[in-house]
């Protein structure tokens, strides 16, 4: 039985990647990392290597939030999406304090929000 269920388990991986090679060949190359970032969620939520709540997060991220519902920020220098974004990331448990980490981290996060600034 053993053998049956390795075979189709190397079946179903042979077809998922023909479908993304297949999709990805008729995508702007601007689109297929958002359409493979899409795939590899959905395929972990379903074998269950993801919660739904940590789906949600990285698809939706701080865009679901009403920034006048929301704790103001706690910096200038930090704008409002990423601040909704680490909002919405504290709701994971893995992430619950990431918010007392920017406080505790500030010259680190400051420097690397002035990298991001500078590299676009």
């Amino acid at each position: 039985m053993a053998a049956t269920q390795k075979r189709i388990q190397y079946i179903n991986d042979y077809l998922t990647y023909r479908t993304w090679f297949y999709i990805t060949r008729g995508l702007y190359e601007e689109d297929r990392l958002m359409f493979t970032l899409l795939m590899t969620l959905r395929i972990d939520l379903r074998r269950g290597k993801i919660r739904y709540d940590e789906f949600e997060v990285l698809i939706k991220g701080g865009a679901s939030l009403d920034l006048n519902a929301c704790p103001s920020k706690p910096f200038r220098w930090l704008n409002d999406l990423s601040w909704l974004n680490l909002l919405e990331l504290s709701r994971i448990k893995e992430f619950h304090d990431i918010i007392d980490r920017v406080y505790n981290k500030t010259i680190l996060f400051y420097s690397f929000s002035l990298f991001l600034v500078t590299k676009e």
